[in-house]
Order: C-alpha cells, then structure tokens, then sequence
C-alpha cells in the first residue's frame, strides 16, 4: 500500500504502529495523508491478523502509559 511520497507503507508500518501504541500519534498531526493511510490499514482484515491479533494488552497498557507520561519530552525533540 502506498502513501503520501510513494513511500511504501509496509516499511513505515511497524512504526508508526509503535507510536500509535505509545499514544504519541500527535507527532504525525502535520502529515494528514500518513495518518489517513495508518487508519485505512488499520481497518483491513490483514491488520488485525498480523498486528491486533498478536498485541499484548497488558505491554499496551504501559506503553501508552509511558508515552502518555513522556509527551511534552517526545514534542520537545520531535521540534528540534
């Protein structure tokens, strides 16, 4: 699946599946053509078995946790 760029989405996906886990997606706010990419992948079947069917709720819990602790930091840097 392509996106914004050309870029091909199945190298950018384990990515951005990561910040999406650490709720820190605001990083993409400026990219609306990634994050309408992101949600159309995430409503494919193909989605849910390879990436939701294999997800740790207990690991997600504390990853968005931490993210949601370490925004204002995250933001911070991604400035920079």
């Amino acid at each position: 699946m392509k996106i914004a760029g050309g870029y091909d989405g199945g190298r950018l996906t384990p990515y951005v599946v990561r910040l999406d886990h650490l709720d820190i997606m605001g990083l993409l706010d400026g990219h609306p053509r990634v994050l309408d990419w992101y949600n159309r992948l995430k409503s494919r079947s193909s989605f849910q078995k390879a990436i939701v069917d294999w997800e740790n709720r207990e690991y997600l819990t504390l990853m968005k946790k931490q993210g949601r602790e370490n925004w204002t930091k995250i933001r911070q840097l991604a400035i920079r």
